[in-house]
């Protein structure tokens, strides 16, 4: 008589245990990205273990420009450290918080464009390399720019002359 309750103790608690261990969902392989903002992401990996309890642990990591929103997906999304080169021959860098447009021609006037994240549009020009002695408050001037279409390679022209590679 009783082997019998005991018996269908068991058989009562049998399906419940298997039930539990099919249902558990399957365990990320690493970090999983679950928020981003313009200087930080979040960072989580969920684990559970043989009794089937579930543990999430979390860390941020933190860089200034980490990301940038994107306005076609609301989103702020990873930044790249990278030009494309458009038809025209621009070196067009978007993918981060500042946008930067470098014409074909670096001696071209507003040859330097920035975009700031708050929408200032910035326009510049390079003009040459000089030195600056801080003792005698002197100015050396270096090189200048010259005409020069990208991707090829540009030369800086020195005042005696001479190229500078």
């Amino acid at each position: 008589m009783k082997t019998a309750p005991k018996f269908c103790g068991a058989l009562f608690l049998l399906p419940l245990c298997a039930s539990a261990q099919l249902s558990f969902p399957p365990a990320a392989s690493g970090p999983v990205s679950v928020a981003a903002g313009p200087h930080h992401r979040l960072w989580q990996t969920v684990t559970i273990d043989y009794l089937g309890r579930v543990f999430t642990n979390s860390y941020t990591e933190l860089a200034t420009g980490l990301n940038f929103f994107d306005p076609a997906t609301g989103l702020y999304e990873a930044s790249q450290a990278e030009f494309q080169i458009t038809k025209d021959g621009h070196a067009v860098a978007s993918k981060g918080q500042h946008q930067v447009s470098l014409a074909a021609d670096i001696n071209s006037g507003g040859s330097v464009e920035l975009i700031t994240p708050d929408g200032q549009r910035l326009l510049s020009n390079p003009m040459g390399l000089s030195f600056h002695d801080l003792a005698s408050g002197t100015n050396l001037l270096i090189a200048e720019v010259t005409d020069c279409i990208l991707p090829i390679r540009c030369w800086l022209q020195s005042p005696t002359g001479g190229l500078w590679p």
